[in-house]
């Protein structure tokens, strides 16, 4: 496990996350978990895929088949979850020989409204006949090192500083970067592409990488739409937003190896306050780790306005 420091920049009063730490669960019996989310996962509410990890793993306890591997997630974001202590009911659908599946319910502790209804289906893996992978690390993806984080934020930056931000390294390679020449950057094709890695890596006991993880670089349709949009101009009809999670499904073909994910967004639909996205997970040897698909509300804001405060 890596060791648990504050990166530069961090927060202060914000102890560093840990993904693994944080969103385990405690059986009380009974199908019933809790688990609480610290504060370095808030981006608003806490960070959508790191909600759905403690769903998802409240599913892997309750099904206990540690002869399985993590197939496939789905969550409904039913209501905000914020970081505080939780409450997870979980069930087992099917339990056979080579597959399980089961469902959680997560709650604030202490409320009767849903937060997450989560499903996910484990499954042994094993030599087959039929097995291809079409399609491929973007050209231009590069490697980690080939590109710069983002600057420091600046003053009139719409978004504050949020816990969530620093407990990743993020490096964007496909798209416009804006700090570049925020002037050249017009409107384009709604993809994006970067690599990003946890500050602390989400390494199992055993020493193998842990797949629930991959609901976090999953939770990123955002950087898309940003990219069809361009640049906002700072007027009344500037078009600052912020994506609230609806529903995020994951499908994991391979198992993590290194550090660094390669996350490879298309937003190829947006319209009524809504938009839809794509995204490909690579490792850093160009395996193709995952895909999800995300819909999201698309929420207008403006700088001052009380939403992000």
């Amino acid at each position: 496990m890596a060791e648990t420091t504050l990166p530069d920049g961090a927060m202060p009063d914000v102890a560093p996350g840990d993904l693994c730490r944080d969103t385990a669960v405690t059986a009380r019996g009974d199908g019933r978990y809790t688990a609480s989310i610290p504060e370095a996962w808030r981006i608003m509410y806490a960070f959508g895929g790191v909600s759905m990890a403690v769903a998802v793993r409240a599913v892997q306890a309750e099904i206990d088949r540690p002869d399985l591997d993590l197939l496939s997630a789905h969550a409904l974001f039913c209501s905000p979850v914020p970081c505080t202590d939780l409450e997870i009911e979980a069930t087992t659908l099917r339990s056979g020989r080579t597959a399980a599946q089961g469902r959680a319910d997560l709650r604030v502790a202490g409320s009767d409204q849903l937060g997450i209804a989560a499903t996910a289906t484990f499954g042994q893996r094993q030599p087959a006949p039929i097995a291809y992978v079409d399609t491929v690390l973007p050209e231009g993806a590069g490697r980690p090192e080939d590109h710069d984080p983002p600057p420091p934020k600046t003053a009139d930056d719409p978004f504050p500083p949020l816990p969530f931000h620093q407990q990743t390294d993020w490096r964007p390679a496909i798209g416009h970067r804006w700090w570049d020449d925020a002037e050249a950057w017009r409107p384009g094709p709604a993809r994006a592409g970067s690599w990003t890695r946890l500050t602390v890596d989400p390494v199992l006991p055993d020493g193998s990488w842990d797949p629930v993880s991959l609901c976090v670089p999953a939770d990123t349709v955002g950087m898309a739409i940003g990219q069809h949009l361009g640049p906002g101009d700072g007027t009344d009809d500037d078009h600052a937003f912020f994506t609230l999670t609806l529903e995020l499904s994951l499908q994991v073909f391979a198992a993590q190896t290194s550090p660094w994910v390669f996350q490879h967004v298309r937003a190829p639909a947006a319209g009524d306050g809504y938009a839809w996205g794509h995204v490909e997970l690579f490792g850093e040897d160009g395996v193709l780790l995952g895909v999800a698909d995300q819909r999201a509300r698309l929420r207008m804001f403006r700088p001052g306005d009380g939403f992000l405060a």
